[in-house]
């Protein structure tokens, strides 16, 4: 082999790694704009993680979930601004499924997969910029003309939409009287209040053996009725005092941003109507008022072996680690927990007395919900319809990253399933699509495009 051509040969092993290497940060810098990788969660790969806790999940030829929540990592090289995730999977037991990134330390900005209820659902039906409404039977032309003119909220309900009307009370009145609650309860929680004429003022006494209480582990958020955050309460001396005034009539959220090393021993508040969402980790003996249809009980230790009473029915929690789901027929229900150190979940309110608990909220849509015993007539939701392909069914979900919690450049996701109570009833997952999007360098200067890069290195990955 002569020189000149061993100098092709090495030119052209120099220009191939150059073409390589400009190929391979062109990927990273996502220069048009896109950046899409796929993957069947079987295997790691260099963008997503396997699904977490592996022993929630079965590899087959596909993922197969069997225990919810599950969790799995993105993992961003550079800036994004969207990201897009289509999945492709076989949902056995038509559960709801919802899924989301990790906004905070314990909190997700979920977002529906797959519904069953709105899947099946044959009313007429209106859209508009993927808002649709469905009516039992046809009275509204127009979105539009439904929301300037609600019909009564009962009659509503509403799934993945947060309406923009002024909640108030008829014939309420402030009370100077200060409210103690002495119910121990373990880790985070949230809670609906209303107000109206009066300021809103909370006291949380809080205890922890094992770790010091602060800014670092515990807030309090709190929360309009649009779910904008208006303020945040951090701990002093184990305790949070949340004092606000001037606020308008309406409902309001309080969300206790915490972990399971945290007990909160008493709330002190001013306020009268105290609704906790979706269930708590409760330490002592209590009487709650809900109307969820669907209750999960689960005692961590033998502490929270009992005998607890459901309008008048009793059910043995006999054994620890064993979940007790009830599919409940609509209408309120007192729940007795005789001992307390019960988890206790439901899809609905819970209130420590009649007198505390309201509800401010229009019907959403859970698997147990029957639109019929429920009286529903009209259902508005921002939901895409899952498409359906060889036995297969196949979704999205889109998500802003601007405020989104990214961990060392990944950001975390979990796959929500709720009522999931048997293996039999998973979901299968074929693959998941996974879209990132930015501006493309056509639209910024080079120069802005490496600064943005440099400076998601920066503040991301360490």
């Amino acid at each position: 082999m002569n020189k000149n051509n061993l100098k092709l040969i090495r030119l052209g092993i120099i220009i191939a790694a150059v073409v390589l290497i400009l190929f391979l940060l062109a990927k990273d810098f996502a220069l048009s704009g896109k950046l899409s990788f796929k993957t069947d969660f079987k295997k790691f790969t260099p963008f997503v993680s396997l699904l977490m806790p592996q022993e929630r999940v079965k590899i087959f030829d596909s993922a197969y979930i069997e225990q919810e929540p599950v969790y799995f990592d993105v993992y961003l090289p550079r800036d994004f601004a969207k990201i897009n995730l289509e999945f492709t999977y076989k949902n056995f037991s038509n559960n709801l499924i919802e899924v989301g990134p990790q906004i905070g330390e314990y909190n997700w900005d979920l977002q529906p997969l797959d519904n069953k209820i709105i899947n099946q659902l044959t009313w007429p039906k209106l859209e508009k910029d993927n808002l649709f409404l469905f009516q039992r039977d046809r009275k509204f032309n127009s979105i539009g003309q439904f929301l300037s003119d609600l019909p009564p909220v009962k009659e509503i309900a509403a799934y993945n939409y947060n309406f923009d009307y002024d909640y108030k009370m008829d014939n309420y009145q402030p009370s100077e009287k200060l409210l103690e609650l002495n119910k121990g309860l373990d880790g985070g929680y949230e809670i609906f209040t209303y107000i109206q004429n009066e300021d809103l003022y909370f006291e949380f006494d809080l205890a922890s053996e094992e770790i010091e209480i602060n800014s670092e582990n515990t807030n309090l958020y709190v929360y309009d009725n649009l779910d904008n955050n208006i303020a945040i309460f951090p701990p002093d001396n184990n305790k949070i005092i949340a004092s606000l005034q001037n606020l308008p009539t309406d409902y309001y959220k309080l969300a206790l941003s915490t972990n399971n090393f945290v007990q909160t021993k008493s709330i002190k508040t001013k306020q009268q109507y105290l609704s906790f969402i979706n269930g708590f980790d409760l330490l002592s003996p209590a009487q709650l008022i809900t109307e969820s249809n669907n209750l999960t009980f689960l005692a961590t230790n033998n502490a929270g072996l009992q005998t607890i009473k459901i309008n008048e029915k009793n059910l043995e929690i006999a054994e620890i680690w064993q979940q007790h789901n009830l599919d409940l027929e609509p209408g309120p229900k007192e729940v007795i927990i005789p001992k307390g150190n019960l988890q206790i979940t439901g899809e609905g309110l819970f209130a420590f007395s009649q007198e505390q608990y309201f509800n401010p909220l229009f019907k959403t849509l859970y698997k147990t919900t029957d639109l019929d015993k429920e009286n529903i007539n009209y259902v508005i939701t921002q939901y895409n319809l899952p498409l359906n392909k060889n036995d297969f069914k196949i979704n999205n979900v889109s998500f802003d990253l601007h405020d989104k919690d990214f961990n060392n450049g990944k950001l975390r996701f979990i796959i929500s399933i709720p009522g999931l109570s048997s293996s039999a009833q998973g979901v299968l997952l074929e693959n998941l699509k996974i879209t990132l999007s930015r501006k493309p360098i056509w639209q910024e200067s080079l120069i802005t495009n490496f600064k943005k890069y440099l400076r998601y290195y920066e503040n991301e990955i360490k």
